[in-house]
């Protein structure tokens, strides 16, 4: 397979691509827990959530 005189653009810019696709997919994921913690201090705290407390009140 050959790329031609653009060879090192092609592969730098999927190299560029990938990083980037990758610290996103880390960011997320970080900001997951991050999420996820909050939540649970909440729960903790005996904060409910309004949606949850909705669905209760309808039914």
């Amino acid at each position: 397979m050959t790329l031609g005189p653009y060879a090192s653009f092609i592969v730098w810019s999927y190299a560029v691509c990938a990083l980037v696709v990758a610290i996103l997919i880390v960011w997320v994921a970080l900001d997951y827990r991050k999420q996820q913690a909050k939540l649970r201090a909440l729960d903790a705290a005996g904060v409910s959530r309004r949606s949850k407390r909705n669905a209760a009140e309808v039914s």
